[in-house]
């Protein structure tokens, strides 16, 4: 209903008088009734109050002669008329709209009244009381307002994956310190130790369900929950949401997406500018070779199926290289194993096990146990080698006089051990003579009573450091000795020759040396008597 229609006796634009004698309408001189629509609306509003025998002819007279009571109807009682509600629901039940129509004369609803007529017509849930109270205090009629509204459900949250390590397969050069790129090292191998925390998963979570203005329940959808594939050495936590490597070696993830840890690393090709320098905690084997310039470092065993070229390969375990090294004189082996491979030309080979080779030419090889060569060339010539026990070949040396060195019956760590004690207590000598010096000088100048105060705190600083340095030597000299008995009682060591030995052979058996200065023929060498003594060859 518009504003310009009265809704009580009291409006602004007329009034209706319930007399005696009848029913009167006067319409006020103010009134901005449009007087071709006033009768029409004004007979609206008396049919509203259910005004009997009206007078239309009677209703447009007092709207043209305005501030005039004019008789429209026989007399009668006034019909009170109370507001009344209408409520709109929306079709998902998530909302409820309230038309309160006016009051004619009648009760306008209180805030509880208007609750309870809300609640009478289902919608318990969501009403919104500051609305409510608004819509009461100003009496609002004739519109459409919000009086309810329902919460919707909050769907839960999908699990994530928290990734401990690098899943992207990028190329990523190493940026030294000084800004230049190191392009060996691309960080390929995602190598990972024992019990590394892998993977986590935080939870999907259920979500909170909603509810309609109608106080029904709307169900939250859960999150979807993680898809991962594990795969053999990992293990997981009590509450199955983390994931640890059970092993050192690498993590690998398949084209189906399932998460391994693997010992072993296969290189399919060559190791070089392609894969960079490796440094794997567990086996490496290469398919193929090894580039100059490059490295391998394996927490466990090396197999190289091709070539070793001028690069450097470290081992924890045993190092197999099918084909051979050709050094360039710039390889550099070292295995806390053994060492097996076909030849070794120019390089420096460093093991804690035995040695194993056809041929090798012209290289530096320390093992603790022994060097063995029993290929069909078996042949030493060049470089020097030195074995804990024994070294066997066909042939060492050469027809050309070729200098050729050979160590056996001591660890090569003890002798490299017992020379270094003999240069620490030869350095020490050195340095107590020369303190000895000063001290026997300030002496002097302190006897004679000619000696300043700073000069008598030197001496006493000179004085401290001599008793240091004789502490330093006695245990030096007493470590030496220790080794030096140890020696002493060594007997074993054998150098063995199947075939001949060439003149500018040198063989150093425990502390004894021997050097070949004619062609010995199939012999074995050992220290006897304090000399390296030539015998039967001993198979």
């Amino acid at each position: 209903m518009k504003k310009n229609v009265a809704s009580n006796r009291d409006s602004a634009e007329f009034q209706i008088d319930y007399r005696e004698d009848g029913v009167y309408l006067r319409v006020n001189k103010e009134a901005t009734l449009d007087s071709s629509k006033a009768t029409d609306d004004i007979l609206s509003f008396l049919y509203r109050k259910m005004v009997f025998d009206i007078e239309e002819a009677q209703v447009k007279l007092a709207v043209s002669s305005k501030e005039e009571n004019i008789k429209i109807a026989p007399q009668q009682s006034e019909i009170l008329i109370n507001s009344k509600v209408i409520v709109d629901i929306s079709k998902d039940k998530m909302e409820a709209n309230v038309l309160i129509t006016p009051n004619e004369g009648g009760k306008f609803f209180t805030v509880d009244e208007l609750i309870s007529e809300l609640s009478a017509q289902g919608i318990i849930s969501g009403i919104d009381k500051e609305q409510i109270n608004s819509i009461v205090s100003s009496k609002l009629t004739d519109v459409y307002l919000l009086a309810a509204k329902g919460k919707e459900p909050c769907h839960g949250t999908d699990a994530q994956t928290i990734y401990h390590f690098c899943t992207e397969k990028d190329i990523t050069p190493t940026i030294n310190s000084d800004g230049t790129i190191d392009h060996k090292r691309l960080n390929l191998i995602k190598n990972v130790e024992k019990d590394n925390l892998l993977l986590e998963i935080v939870p999907a979570t259920k979500g909170t369900e909603g509810i309609n203005v109608m106080g029904m329940s709307l169900p939250a959808k859960r999150g979807k929950d993680a898809k991962i594939k594990i795969g053999k050495n990992i293990y997981e936590s009590d509450d199955k949401l983390k994931f640890f490597s059970a092993i050192d070696g690498r993590v690998i993830v398949d084209k189906n997406g399932k998460i391994t840890v693997s010992e072993i690393l296969e290189v399919e090709h060559n190791v070089d500018n392609s894969t960079g320098n490796i440094q794997f905690k567990g086996t490496v084997i290469v398919r193929n070779n090894v580039r100059t310039g490059f490295s391998i470092f394996a927490d466990a065993d090396i197999h190289v199926m091709g070539v070793v070229e001028g690069s450097t390969l470290t081992a924890k375990g045993n190092i197999t290289i099918d084909r051979g090294i050709q050094g360039n004189g710039q390889a550099k082996i070292e295995c806390e194993g053994n060492l097996n491979t076909k030849f070794i030309e120019n390089a420096k080979v460093n093991c804690k096990g035995d040695i194993e080779a056809d041929f090798v030419l012209h290289s530096h090889l320390t093992a603790r146990g022994k060097i063995d060569l029993s290929g069909k060339k078996s042949t030493i010539a060049g470089g020097k080698l030195r074995a804990g026990k024994s070294i066997r070949a066909a042939i060492i040396g050469s027809s050309m006089g070729t200098i050729t060195e050979l160590e056996v019956g001591i660890d090569p760590e003890m002798r490299e051990q017992h020379a270094k004690l003999s240069d620490e207590i030869i350095a020490i000598g050195k340095k107590t003579n020369e303190l000895m010096k000063t001290i026997k000088l300030l002496n002097k100048a302190l006897k004679a009573g000619r000696l300043p105060a700073s000069k008598k705190e030197l001496l006493v600083k000179s004085l401290n450091a001599y008793k240091i340095l004789m502490d330093n030597q006695t245990n030096l000299k007493m470590r030496k000795k220790l080794i030096d008995n140890m020696i002493n009682s060594l007997s074993k060591g054998r150098v063995h020759v199947s075939k001949i030995m060439h003149p500018g052979v040198k063989i150093s058996i425990i502390d004894a040396v021997k050097h070949v200065n004619e062609e010995l023929p199939s012999c074995t060498l050992f220290k006897k008597n304090g000399e390296v003594t030539t015998g039967v060859y001993e198979k």
